[in-house]
């Protein structure tokens, strides 16, 4: 029932990253409910400088919690098919064909 109830408070139900030690890029206080990384970014645009905006962008800062600690490149599986010479959207089946090119 408690999900149902957080569903209209801003940002959802979903646990988001607000830790004020390293979201201190502008006051968070002042942004609304659960605030999401676009509140967070746009926070900081609105008075920040280039590289403010960038560190604020690149930010775990109002995302899901799933989401936060992946330093905002490719996943560690696309990493290693890079590594390997394979495409990361191609899927091999049974066979060793290529899915995506069938």
């Amino acid at each position: 029932m408690a999900k149902e109830e957080d569903a209209g408070v801003h940002g959802g139900p979903i646990e988001r990253f607000h830790e004020a030690g390293s979201c201190d890029l502008t006051a968070v206080g002042s942004l609304p409910g659960n605030w999401t990384h676009g509140d967070y970014v746009s926070a900081v645009a609105a008075g920040g400088e280039a590289a403010e905006i960038r560190q604020a962008a690149w930010s775990d800062c109002g995302k899901p919690m799933v989401a936060v600690g992946h330093g905002g490149g490719p996943p560690e599986h696309a990493l290693e098919h890079i590594a390997a010479g394979q495409p990361h959207a191609a899927k091999a089946d049974d066979s060793g064909s290529d899915v995506a090119g069938s």
